[in-house]
Protein backbone atom coordinates (compact mmCIF):
# COMPACT_ATOMS: atom_id res chain seq x y z
CA UNK A 1 0.00 0.00 0.00
CA UNK A 2 2.73 2.13 1.03
CA UNK A 3 4.79 1.55 -2.73
CA UNK A 4 1.28 2.23 -4.51
CA UNK A 5 0.98 5.70 -2.60
CA UNK A 6 4.87 6.76 -3.29
CA UNK A 7 3.94 5.31 -7.04
CA UNK A 8 0.91 7.78 -7.44
CA UNK A 9 2.84 10.76 -6.00
CA UNK A 10 5.38 10.27 -8.16
CA UNK A 11 3.22 9.94 -11.46
CA UNK A 12 1.54 13.20 -10.13
CA UNK A 13 4.89 15.06 -9.37
CA UNK A 14 6.13 14.09 -13.16
CA UNK A 15 2.60 15.56 -14.80
CA UNK A 16 3.16 18.28 -12.67
CA UNK A 17 6.51 19.14 -14.28
CA UNK A 18 5.26 17.53 -17.70
CA UNK A 19 2.46 20.72 -17.50
CA UNK A 20 5.48 22.68 -16.63
CA UNK A 21 7.49 21.51 -19.79
CA UNK A 22 4.83 21.38 -22.40
CA UNK A 23 3.08 24.94 -21.27
CA UNK A 24 3.08 27.13 -24.48
CA UNK A 25 5.20 24.78 -26.62
CA UNK A 26 3.69 25.05 -30.33
CA UNK A 27 4.19 21.59 -31.64
CA UNK A 28 5.19 22.80 -35.03
CA UNK A 29 8.33 24.38 -33.88
CA UNK A 30 8.93 21.44 -31.93
CA UNK A 31 7.89 19.04 -35.21
CA UNK A 32 10.93 20.98 -37.43
CA UNK A 33 13.26 21.15 -34.67
CA UNK A 34 13.79 17.13 -34.71
CA UNK A 35 13.48 17.25 -38.47
CA UNK A 36 16.14 19.60 -39.22
CA UNK A 37 18.32 18.55 -36.41
CA UNK A 38 21.84 17.84 -37.67
CA UNK A 39 22.03 13.60 -37.08
CA UNK A 40 26.19 14.24 -37.43
CA UNK A 41 26.67 15.22 -33.88
CA UNK A 42 24.75 12.14 -32.66
CA UNK A 43 27.15 9.70 -33.48
CA UNK A 44 30.19 11.25 -31.37
CA UNK A 45 28.20 12.02 -28.66
CA UNK A 46 26.63 8.41 -28.65
CA UNK A 47 30.35 7.36 -28.45
CA UNK A 48 31.13 9.34 -24.84
CA UNK A 49 28.48 6.65 -23.39
CA UNK A 50 31.70 3.93 -23.55
CA UNK A 51 34.35 6.25 -21.88
CA UNK A 52 31.67 7.94 -19.24
CA UNK A 53 30.71 3.75 -17.79
CA UNK A 54 33.95 2.65 -17.91
CA UNK A 55 34.89 5.72 -15.60
CA UNK A 56 32.02 5.11 -13.54
CA UNK A 57 32.97 1.43 -13.38
CA UNK A 58 37.01 1.78 -12.07
CA UNK A 59 35.82 4.71 -9.61
CA UNK A 60 32.90 2.34 -8.07
CA UNK A 61 35.81 -0.74 -8.07
CA UNK A 62 38.02 2.36 -6.58
CA UNK A 63 35.22 2.53 -3.72
CA UNK A 64 34.92 -1.24 -3.12
CA UNK A 65 38.32 -2.15 -3.12
CA UNK A 66 38.93 -2.32 0.67
CA UNK A 67 36.05 -4.29 0.77
CA UNK A 68 36.86 -6.68 -1.86
CA UNK A 69 38.49 -6.53 -5.13
CA UNK A 70 36.07 -6.95 -8.24
CA UNK A 71 36.53 -7.31 -11.90
CA UNK A 72 35.90 -3.83 -13.71
CA UNK A 73 33.37 -5.28 -16.29
CA UNK A 74 31.45 -6.72 -13.89
CA UNK A 75 30.99 -3.41 -11.95
CA UNK A 76 29.84 -1.96 -15.36
CA UNK A 77 27.51 -4.11 -16.79
CA UNK A 78 25.65 -3.54 -12.69
CA UNK A 79 25.79 -0.02 -13.15
CA UNK A 80 24.10 0.32 -16.58
CA UNK A 81 21.38 -3.01 -15.49
CA UNK A 82 20.64 -0.25 -12.66
CA UNK A 83 20.55 2.64 -14.29
CA UNK A 84 18.28 0.52 -16.37
CA UNK A 85 15.96 -0.16 -13.67
CA UNK A 86 16.43 2.94 -12.45
CA UNK A 87 14.51 4.16 -15.75
CA UNK A 88 11.43 1.58 -15.88
CA UNK A 89 10.70 1.06 -11.91
CA UNK A 90 9.94 3.70 -9.69
CA UNK A 91 11.24 4.41 -6.07
CA UNK A 92 15.27 4.30 -7.50
CA UNK A 93 14.84 0.58 -7.31
CA UNK A 94 18.09 0.43 -9.32
CA UNK A 95 20.29 1.43 -6.31
CA UNK A 96 18.97 -2.03 -4.60
CA UNK A 97 19.06 -3.70 -7.08
CA UNK A 98 23.00 -3.03 -8.25
CA UNK A 99 23.48 -4.06 -4.08
CA UNK A 100 22.11 -7.64 -4.90
CA UNK A 101 23.78 -8.64 -7.98
CA UNK A 102 26.96 -7.24 -6.84
CA UNK A 103 27.11 -9.04 -3.84
CA UNK A 104 25.63 -12.11 -6.05
CA UNK A 105 28.48 -11.69 -8.35
CA UNK A 106 31.25 -11.01 -6.01
CA UNK A 107 30.03 -12.83 -2.88
CA UNK A 108 30.11 -10.06 -0.69
CA UNK A 109 27.79 -8.64 1.84
CA UNK A 110 25.17 -6.58 -0.03
CA UNK A 111 24.04 -4.01 2.79
CA UNK A 112 28.44 -3.45 2.40
CA UNK A 113 27.90 -2.78 -1.47
CA UNK A 114 24.48 -0.76 -0.82
CA UNK A 115 26.75 1.67 1.34
CA UNK A 116 29.46 1.66 -1.77
CA UNK A 117 26.50 3.03 -4.11
CA UNK A 118 25.42 5.84 -1.38
CA UNK A 119 29.49 6.78 -1.03
CA UNK A 120 28.95 7.12 -5.12
CA UNK A 121 26.00 9.28 -5.31
CA UNK A 122 27.20 11.70 -2.89
CA UNK A 123 30.64 12.17 -4.53
CA UNK A 124 28.15 12.45 -7.83
CA UNK A 125 26.26 14.80 -5.59
CA UNK A 126 29.25 17.34 -4.80
CA UNK A 127 30.53 17.34 -8.05
CA UNK A 128 27.88 18.26 -9.95
CA UNK A 129 27.29 20.95 -7.22
CA UNK A 130 31.80 21.60 -7.61
CA UNK A 131 30.69 22.03 -11.53
CA UNK A 132 27.46 23.61 -11.33
CA UNK A 133 29.56 26.50 -9.25
CA UNK A 134 32.83 27.07 -11.64
CA UNK A 135 30.40 27.03 -14.72
CA UNK A 136 27.69 29.61 -13.33
CA UNK A 137 30.46 31.70 -11.83
CA UNK A 138 32.48 32.29 -14.87
CA UNK A 139 29.55 34.18 -16.18
CA UNK A 140 28.71 36.10 -13.17
CA UNK A 141 24.90 34.64 -12.91
CA UNK A 142 24.94 33.66 -9.40
CA UNK A 143 23.76 37.19 -8.47
CA UNK A 144 21.01 37.69 -11.36
CA UNK A 145 19.74 34.11 -10.93
CA UNK A 146 18.32 34.07 -7.23
CA UNK A 147 16.31 30.63 -7.53
CA UNK A 148 18.71 28.40 -9.08
CA UNK A 149 21.97 30.36 -6.37
CA UNK A 150 18.82 28.55 -3.59
CA UNK A 151 18.81 25.26 -6.01
CA UNK A 152 22.67 24.97 -5.31
CA UNK A 153 22.92 25.97 -2.28
CA UNK A 154 20.27 23.07 -1.30
CA UNK A 155 22.02 20.74 -3.34
CA UNK A 156 25.18 21.47 -1.55
CA UNK A 157 24.06 21.38 1.48
CA UNK A 158 22.37 18.22 1.05
CA UNK A 159 25.54 16.06 0.10
CA UNK A 160 27.90 17.83 2.07
CA UNK A 161 25.38 16.68 4.48
CA UNK A 162 25.43 13.20 3.59
CA UNK A 163 29.58 13.40 3.75
CA UNK A 164 29.61 15.05 7.12
CA UNK A 165 27.34 11.88 8.48
CA UNK A 166 29.10 9.49 6.59
CA UNK A 167 32.60 10.64 8.73
CA UNK A 168 30.54 10.50 11.87
CA UNK A 169 29.36 7.20 11.25
CA UNK A 170 32.92 5.77 10.13
CA UNK A 171 34.02 7.51 13.58
CA UNK A 172 31.78 5.57 15.82
CA UNK A 173 31.94 2.84 14.03
CA UNK A 174 33.50 -0.03 16.30
CA UNK A 175 30.93 1.30 18.94
CA UNK A 176 27.56 1.22 16.58
CA UNK A 177 26.62 -2.13 15.79
CA UNK A 178 26.99 -3.19 19.79
CA UNK A 179 24.86 0.12 20.59
CA UNK A 180 22.59 -1.03 17.72
CA UNK A 181 22.07 -4.57 19.04
CA UNK A 182 21.75 -2.98 22.48
CA UNK A 183 18.68 -1.02 21.39
CA UNK A 184 17.16 -3.77 19.39
CA UNK A 185 17.27 -6.38 22.06
CA UNK A 186 14.37 -4.37 23.75
CA UNK A 187 12.28 -5.79 20.91
CA UNK A 188 13.87 -9.11 19.67
CA UNK A 189 17.49 -10.70 20.58
CA UNK A 190 17.25 -12.96 17.31
CA UNK A 191 16.87 -9.43 15.29
CA UNK A 192 19.32 -7.35 17.34
CA UNK A 193 22.18 -9.71 16.33
CA UNK A 194 20.95 -9.35 12.63
CA UNK A 195 20.97 -5.20 12.77
CA UNK A 196 24.12 -5.09 14.23
CA UNK A 197 25.22 -7.80 11.56
CA UNK A 198 23.60 -5.62 8.79
CA UNK A 199 25.03 -2.20 10.76
CA UNK A 200 28.81 -3.35 10.76
CA UNK A 201 28.63 -4.65 7.32
CA UNK A 202 26.88 -1.54 5.94
CA UNK A 203 29.55 0.56 7.54
CA UNK A 204 32.50 -1.33 5.89
CA UNK A 205 30.97 -0.07 2.85
CA UNK A 206 32.21 3.80 3.96
CA UNK A 207 35.84 2.94 4.57
CA UNK A 208 37.46 3.91 1.34
CA UNK A 209 36.92 7.43 3.04
CA UNK A 210 40.09 6.49 5.54
CA UNK A 211 42.10 6.19 2.29
CA UNK A 212 43.53 9.67 1.20
CA UNK A 213 45.04 8.63 -2.10
CA UNK A 214 42.11 6.29 -3.24
CA UNK A 215 39.75 9.78 -2.31
CA UNK A 216 41.35 12.16 -4.37
CA UNK A 217 41.52 9.07 -7.12
CA UNK A 218 37.87 9.04 -6.90
CA UNK A 219 37.49 12.74 -7.11
CA UNK A 220 39.46 13.30 -10.08
CA UNK A 221 36.78 10.26 -11.63
CA UNK A 222 34.29 11.46 -10.66
CA UNK A 223 34.90 14.95 -12.41
CA UNK A 224 35.98 13.55 -15.52
CA UNK A 225 32.83 10.84 -15.55
CA UNK A 226 30.48 14.63 -15.31
CA UNK A 227 33.31 16.50 -17.69
CA UNK A 228 32.61 14.03 -20.33
CA UNK A 229 28.64 13.92 -20.02
CA UNK A 230 28.49 17.49 -20.32
CA UNK A 231 30.87 17.02 -23.45
CA UNK A 232 27.74 15.21 -24.82
CA UNK A 233 25.54 17.34 -24.33
CA UNK A 234 27.37 19.86 -25.61
CA UNK A 235 27.84 18.00 -28.56
CA UNK A 236 23.85 17.31 -28.98
CA UNK A 237 23.48 20.62 -28.81
CA UNK A 238 24.97 21.39 -31.81
CA UNK A 239 22.64 19.13 -33.35
CA UNK A 240 20.18 21.73 -32.89
CA UNK A 241 21.57 24.37 -33.25
CA UNK A 242 20.86 25.90 -29.49
CA UNK A 243 24.34 28.00 -29.67
CA UNK A 244 25.65 27.14 -26.51
CA UNK A 245 29.03 26.61 -25.36
CA UNK A 246 30.62 23.72 -23.16
CA UNK A 247 30.50 25.86 -19.94
CA UNK A 248 26.59 26.52 -20.61
CA UNK A 249 26.16 22.94 -21.33
CA UNK A 250 27.61 21.76 -18.39
CA UNK A 251 25.21 24.48 -16.60
CA UNK A 252 21.87 22.72 -17.96
CA UNK A 253 23.71 19.62 -16.85
CA UNK A 254 23.99 19.72 -13.50
CA UNK A 255 20.37 21.82 -13.15
CA UNK A 256 18.89 18.69 -14.68
CA UNK A 257 20.86 16.09 -12.70
CA UNK A 258 19.46 18.38 -9.67
CA UNK A 259 15.83 17.84 -11.67
CA UNK A 260 16.11 14.54 -11.48
CA UNK A 261 16.56 13.77 -8.27
CA UNK A 262 12.92 14.99 -7.10
CA UNK A 263 10.96 11.46 -6.61
CA UNK A 264 8.94 11.49 -9.72
CA UNK A 265 7.97 8.75 -12.21
CA UNK A 266 9.87 5.88 -13.35
CA UNK A 267 12.48 7.23 -16.53
CA UNK A 268 12.43 10.69 -14.94
CA UNK A 269 9.26 11.55 -17.12
CA UNK A 270 8.86 15.60 -16.60
CA UNK A 271 11.67 16.52 -14.34
CA UNK A 272 14.34 15.93 -16.90
CA UNK A 273 12.11 18.22 -19.73
CA UNK A 274 10.90 20.77 -17.48
CA UNK A 275 14.48 21.59 -16.05
CA UNK A 276 16.72 21.41 -19.22
CA UNK A 277 13.95 23.38 -20.73
CA UNK A 278 14.18 26.21 -18.29
CA UNK A 279 17.62 26.10 -17.68
CA UNK A 280 18.09 26.63 -21.36
CA UNK A 281 15.52 29.44 -21.12
CA UNK A 282 18.44 31.52 -18.75
CA UNK A 283 20.61 31.32 -21.98
CA UNK A 284 18.28 32.49 -24.28
CA UNK A 285 17.00 29.58 -26.08
CA UNK A 286 13.43 29.48 -26.99
CA UNK A 287 11.08 27.45 -25.22
CA UNK A 288 10.18 25.09 -28.41
CA UNK A 289 13.63 24.10 -29.36
CA UNK A 290 14.59 23.49 -25.89
CA UNK A 291 11.81 21.18 -25.32
CA UNK A 292 12.60 19.26 -28.75
CA UNK A 293 16.48 19.18 -27.47
CA UNK A 294 15.15 17.71 -24.07
CA UNK A 295 12.59 15.14 -25.23
CA UNK A 296 15.46 13.74 -27.79
CA UNK A 297 18.29 13.60 -25.20
CA UNK A 298 15.98 11.81 -22.90
CA UNK A 299 15.11 9.63 -25.82
CA UNK A 300 18.30 8.60 -26.88
CA UNK A 301 19.93 8.21 -23.31
CA UNK A 302 16.99 6.12 -22.40
CA UNK A 303 16.95 3.40 -25.70
CA UNK A 304 20.91 3.45 -25.03
CA UNK A 305 20.57 2.45 -21.38
CA UNK A 306 17.84 -0.22 -22.17
CA UNK A 307 19.96 -1.95 -24.75
CA UNK A 308 22.47 -2.01 -23.04
CA UNK A 309 20.95 -3.12 -19.77
CA UNK A 310 19.02 -5.79 -21.48
CA UNK A 311 22.25 -7.21 -22.81
CA UNK A 312 23.74 -7.34 -20.04
CA UNK A 313 20.98 -8.57 -17.88
CA UNK A 314 20.78 -11.59 -20.31
CA UNK A 315 23.91 -12.30 -20.39
CA UNK A 316 24.51 -12.33 -16.57
CA UNK A 317 21.00 -14.47 -16.53
CA UNK A 318 19.07 -12.49 -14.38
CA UNK A 319 15.41 -11.69 -14.88
CA UNK A 320 13.00 -8.53 -13.64
CA UNK A 321 10.98 -10.77 -11.48
CA UNK A 322 14.51 -12.17 -9.54
CA UNK A 323 15.36 -8.75 -9.16
CA UNK A 324 11.92 -7.60 -8.01
CA UNK A 325 12.11 -10.19 -5.73
CA UNK A 326 14.94 -9.88 -3.99
CA UNK A 327 14.91 -6.54 -3.66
Amino acid sequence: MKKRILFLSGLIISAFFLYLALRGIAWSEVKRSLLYMNPIWVFPATALFVPGYFLRGLRWKLILSPVKECKTVNLISTIIISFMINNLFPLRMGELARAYIIGQKEGMSKSSALATVVMERTFDGLTLVFLFSISFLSYALLRSVRNLRIIGGLALGTFAGVFLLILVLIHYRDSLPSRVQRLCSLLSSTWAEKASHWVESFLQGFMVIKEKRLIAYIAGCSILIWLIEGFGLYLLSRAFGLGINYPIALSVMTISCIGIAIPAAPGYIGTYEAFVRYSLAIFSVSGNKAFSFAIFVHTLYFVLILSTGLFFLNRQRLTFSELKKNI
